[in-house]
């Protein structure tokens, strides 16, 4: 068995000036527009569709997203491999203004916090630290909220209609 998996991207938004490089990254990346209808390479960017390929060597998401945010730092997106027996899956969502998260993630492209990091995290914590103070206190954990809240409201705001969020894990 080779060590690939599937990987997914979806890009919420983008600058004019940037969106022939997000074009360029999904061909160089071998990804079906719109995944699930398996188009050939896209000649222009539809927003909010799913990319995606069945079958790409483990840590593509890591190069495309370092490519995304190399050529197209306005682009808004979230990309995802799929776990594979020999590795964790691994999610990497990007939102300008915001900041980046990446951690690992199931096959849906959910990210996953591994109990023992969160315990490990938790336990340095005083009984009376408060969610602020938290928040305040470590950087990565607040970016890590911020570019969660704020893909979700990508995702609430590019849906097309109740049943894709639904699909998607999101209320409708």
């Amino acid at each position: 068995m080779s060590d690939r998996s599937p990987m997914q991207l979806r890009v919420y938004d983008v600058s004019p000036e940037d969106a022939p490089a997000v074009v360029q990254a999904i061909e160089d990346a071998c990804l079906d527009c719109p995944w699930d209808r398996g188009q050939a390479s896209p000649t222009a960017l539809a927003l909010g569709e799913l990319y995606g390929t069945d079958e790409t060597p483990l840590g593509s998401a890591v190069e495309l997203a370092a490519q995304l945010l190399a050529t197209a730092p306005s682009a808004a997106f979230v990309v995802w491999q799929d776990p594979h027996y020999t590795a964790n899956g691994v999610y990497i969502a990007h939102v300008p203004g915001v900041g980046t998260y990446e951690a690992p993630c199931d096959v849906d492209g959910k990210p996953q916090l591994a109990v023992r990091d969160l315990i490990g995290h938790l336990s340095g914590l005083s009984a009376s630290t408060s969610a602020s103070e938290l928040l305040r206190d470590d950087p990565a954990f607040a970016t890590a909220c911020a570019v969660l809240a704020a893909v979700d409201a990508l995702d609430e705001r590019t849906a097309p209609n109740p049943a894709v969020r639904a699909a998607a894990g999101r209320a409708a």
